[in-house]
C-alpha cells in the first residue's frame, strides 16, 4: 500500500507542472516591449555666403576698336618718300609718306605770274578811270558854260547840243574804266584762290596721320602714282586699341552686359588677358543666329589683328547663399533641399542660380545659417526626425569631389 501510495502522489505532481508553466508564459507574453527604435544619424551642413562666379565661352577674331584710312586726294602724283611701315606706332599728324611736287610748284609759278598781271591790269585801269573822271569834269563846266552862253543868245543850240554829247561821252568812258578795274581786281581774286589751292595740294602731298595709333596696313610703294579715290595708302589702329570681336549664340547674348570682365586666350600663350565687354551688338545674324560681343583688349605685346582667341566672359561674380551640389533634391524638374529644423526634416523648394566649385546658389527657401542635410536622396523624408551630424567643410569639399560623404 505505501508503494501505491508513492505512485499516487508523483503523477499528481507531473499534472500540476505543466499546467503552472503555462501560467507563467501567459504573464510574460502579456509585459509590454521596453526595446525603442533610436532615430538615424545624418549628415548635416550649414548653408552659408560664398564667393559665386559663373563664366560664358566665346570664341572670335582680333580687330581694332576704330580703324583710320589715310589716303590722298591727289591725282598723277608720284611717291616720293615713305616715312612708316606696318607695325609702327605713329602720332597723329606724322608725316607717314611724302609726293613728288614738282608739277605743282611749277603750277604756283604760273598762278603768282598771272596774278602779278592781273594786279598791272588793275593799275592800269585805275589810271584810266582817273583819266575819264577828269574828261568828265571837264565835259560838265563846258557845259555848264554853254549853258550860260545859250540864256544870253550868243551861242548856238547845236554847240550846247556838242558840249551835252561830250559829257555823255565822257562819263560812258568813266563807267568803262570803273569796270575795267573791277574786272583786273577779280583776276586777281582768281589767282589768290588758284594760289591758295596749289599751297593745300603741295601740303596735301605730304600724307599724314588722322591720328594716333598702330600703321596695321601699308598699301604704299616708292614711285607710285596715286590717284584719286583709289585704295587707302595707310590703315591705323586708333590709338594701338584693339578688341576680340566674339560670336555668341542668341540665346547666351541676353546674358551680357558691357562692362563684364573676360578672360581672353591666346594661342601660344599661358596666361590669359583680362579684358571687359565694351558693347553688345544689336543685331543677330540671321543665318548663323549668332550675334557679336566686342572685348576691349589692354595694350599688350604680342596682339595682332586677324588672329583667333578665346573669352571667359564673367557673367556673375557676386556673394550669396549656397549649398553643396549634393544637397539639391529634384522633385520632377523642381529642385527642393531638406532642412533641419528641431531634429526634423522639412523638404522646402527652392530657386536655384549659378553653381562654382561643387556648390549651388540658392536665391530663395534658405537662408544662411539654416541646416540642410548634405546629399539629399531617399534616407530620410519630410518630417522624419533624425540625429543630426555635423560636417567640416573640409568633409563636405571632399563630398564635392569624390561623391560621397560616407
Amino acid at each position: 500500500m505505501g508503494r501505491f501510495l508513492l505512485l499516487s502522489i508523483m503523477a499528481a505532481a507531473l499534472t500540476v507542472g505543466p499546467a503552472s508553466s503555462g501560467f507563467a508564459n501567459d504573464a510574460d507574453a502579456a509585459r509590454p516591449t521596453e526595446v525603442q527604435t533610436k532615430p538615424p544619424a545624418i549628415r548635416v551642413t550649414e548653408a552659408d555666403e560664398r564667393h559665386m562666379t559663373a563664366s560664358l565661352p566665346a570664341n572670335g577674331t582680333i580687330a581694332p576698336r576704330q580703324e583710320a584710312v589715310v589716303g590722298t586726294n591727289l591725282s598723277g602724283l608720284a611717291i616720293l618718300e615713305l616715312l612708316a611701315d606696318e607695325g609702327d606706332f605713329v602720332e597723329k599728324g606724322e608725316v607717314l609718306a611724302r609726293l613728288d611736287t614738282n608739277s605743282l610748284d611749277i603750277q604756283r609759278i604760273q598762278a603768282v605770274a598771272q596774278r602779278d598781271a592781273a594786279e598791272a591790269q588793275v593799275a592800269q585801269a585805275q589810271s584810266q578811270v582817273a583819266d575819264a573822271r577828269v574828261a568828265v569834269s571837264q565835259a560838265e563846266d563846258a557845259l555848264g558854260r554853254q549853258e550860260q552862253l545859250r540864256k544870253s543868245g550868243t551861242v548856238a543850240k547845236a554847240a550846247l547840243d556838242d558840249s551835252r554829247y561830250s559829257l555823255d561821252s565822257a562819263r560812258a568812258k568813266l563807267s568803262t574804266a570803273e569796270r575795267a578795274v573791277t574786272a583786273a581786281q577779280s583776276q586777281i581774286a582768281v589767282s589768290d584762290a588758284q594760289i591758295r589751292d596749289i599751297d593745300r595740294r603741295i601740303a596735301d602731298a605730304e600724307v599724314t596721320a588722322l591720328s594716333s595709333g598702330l600703321v596695321l596696313e601699308r598699301n604704299a610703294t616708292l614711285g607710285a602714282v596715286v590717284a584719286a579715290g583709289s585704295s587707302p595708302l595707310f590703315r591705323i589702329a586708333v590709338d594701338g586699341q584693339l578688341e576680340l570681336a566674339a560670336e555668341v549664340s542668341e540665346t547666351e547674348l541676353v546674358s551680357l552686359e558691357p562692362g563684364m570682365k573676360a578672360n581672353v586666350f591666346l594661342p601660344g600663350r599661358e596666361e590669359p588677358i583680362e579684358g571687359t565687354v565694351r558693347i553688345v551688338d544689336p543685331e543677330i545674324d540671321s543665318v548663323t543666329r549668332l550675334g557679336t560681343v566686342r572685348i576691349v583688349l589692354p595694350k599688350t605685346s604680342g596682339l595682332r589683328t586677324g588672329a583667333f582667341a578665346r573669352a571667359e566672359i564673367q557673367t556673375v561674380d557676386r556673394q550669396a547663399v549656397a549649398v553643396p551640389s549634393t544637397a539639391i533634391l529634384f522633385d520632377g524638374r523642381r529642385p527642393q533641399l531638406q532642412k533641419v529644423v528641431d531634429s526634423v526634416i522639412e523638404t522646402t523648394p527652392v530657386e536655384i542660380g549659378v553653381r562654382t566649385d561643387g556648390f549651388i546658389e540658392v536665391r530663395n527657401g534658405v537662408d544662411a545659417g539654416d541646416l540642410i542635410v548634405s546629399r539629399a536622396g531617399t534616407f530620410v523624408a519630410d518630417g522624419d526626425r533624425i540625429r543630426p551630424i555635423r560636417e567640416t567643410a573640409s568633409v563636405a569639399d571632399a563630398a564635392q569631389k569624390t561623391g560621397s560623404i560616407d
